[in-house]
Order: C-alpha cells, then sequence, then structure tokens
C-alpha cells in the first residue's frame, strides 16, 4: 500500500507499507516503469520519508536549470540530505538496498529447497 509520494524532474519515489517495514520504490515519470533494484528497505517511517524527499530533490537537482533554479535546487537538495542523515543517525536505520534484499530472497529460497526431503 503506498503511504506517500516524492516527486522528482524524473523518477517518482513511493512510500509502500509492508509486512517487513517502509520500502521506497522508484518509479519514472514518463514510463511508469519501477526501478526495483532501486527499491530500499526502511524499519522506520520517518527515515523512508526523509530518504523519498532526498531523493526526489536530488533528481530535480540533476534537471537542466540555470542561474537561481539551479541554485534553489542544490540548496533544498543539500537541506534534505541533512535531513535524511540527522534521521538516520537517530534512529539507525540508513536502510537495506533492493539488490541485498534480492539476495537475500534468493538465498533463503534456495536454503528451503535444500532442507525439503526428495
Amino acid at each position: 500500500m503506498i503511504i506517500g509520494v516524492s516527486e522528482g524532474d524524473r523518477y517518482r519515489f513511493e512510500v509502500l507499507l509492508m509486512s517487513d517495514g517502509f520500502i521506497v520504490r522508484v518509479r519514472t515519470i514518463g514510463t511508469g516503469a519501477v526501478l526495483t533494484t532501486r527499491d530500499r528497505l526502511f524499519r522506520t517511517a520517518p527515515a523512508a520519508f526523509a530518504f523519498a524527499e532526498m531523493s526526489a530533490l536530488k533528481d530535480a537537482e540533476e534537471a537542466p536549470l540555470a542561474g537561481i533554479e539551479a541554485l534553489e535546487a542544490k540548496l533544498a537538495s543539500d537541506r534534505a540530505a541533512k535531513v535524511f542523515e540527522d534521521i538516520r543517525t537517530r534512529l539507525a536505520d540508513g536502510g537495506v538496498s533492493g539488490t541485498l534484499l534480492a539476495a537475500w530472497d534468493k538465498r533463503a529460497q534456495a536454503g528451503s529447497a535444500a532442507a525439503k526431503p526428495h
């Protein structure tokens, strides 16, 4: 279930409530394709929301802007990164990457298949 969204220039960062915590899922705005390799699982909602916001602002900062707009995008991105770092440190929740989650899932499936009697 999607409980929040932060939108950048090219990507949308969706916060999903899962049984294990909160996943920040990346979706391309243009096509709607989900980039599962960029998923990140957090134990706490504040860390997930701060990560989604920071990611969206970094994406917006990378857009081709000029002058004051570019400076404002950079400042907003830097502020969001500091907020995320503070929350991550206080809650000891930096998240786990989608690649690592997939590897754990694959290992668990291999382990359960090996444990079944033939």
